[in-house]
């Protein structure tokens, strides 16, 4: 378990200089579809996690934002399928952070025994908005049966996008 929170340190790490690197770009509008992948670590099984997330638009400031996350634990399989809104509140050009929830599916097998357990979310984080890659930070509550918390980065592609 411990090795995994010093994979976690040094991916972490990696995607910070690859962020820090990025050369901003031209602004693009905010309400365009987003799509890429995360990592994180879940902290009541101290695993990590491997995702993606796709972020529509719905109204101005509001986006529908479904993800799945494939946990690593030591037994079993864990999977997590997240149905969520989120609420985008700008705080500068470029820069938003971000409130909302949704509903959590969690699936477990452990030894052929499997599981599967409806649960709510809680979610927030910050992402930058500038040029076509947006790196993003979130905390998310799970909160059912067993409750936990997880941390993720990713980075968030638009894959649309409109002419002036």
């Amino acid at each position: 378990m411990k090795r995994n929170v010093g994979r976690l340190a040094a991916v972490m790490f990696a995607l910070s200089i690859l962020l820090a690197a990025t050369p901003p770009q031209e602004a693009v509008a905010r309400q365009q579809p987003q799509l890429g992948p995360h990592i994180g670590f879940i902290f009541d099984g101290e695993d990590l996690l491997l995702g993606g997330q796709f972020a529509i638009p719905l109204i101005e400031q509001v986006e529908f934002y479904p993800s799945v996350d494939v946990y690593l634990p030591d037994d079993g399989t864990l999977l997590g399928f997240n149905a969520d809104a989120r609420y985008m509140i700008p705080t500068q050009e470029g820069f938003s952070v971000y409130a909302g929830g949704g509903l959590n599916l969690l699936y477990r097998s452990v030894a052929g025994i499997s599981d599967t357990d409806l649960g709510v979310n809680l979610i927030g984080g910050a992402k930058t908005e500038m040029g076509t890659i947006h790196p993003f930070a979130e905390g998310r509550a799970i909160i059912h049966g067993e409750s936990s918390f997880q941390l993720v980065v990713g980075l968030n592609f638009v894959i649309a996008t409109t002419s002036p």
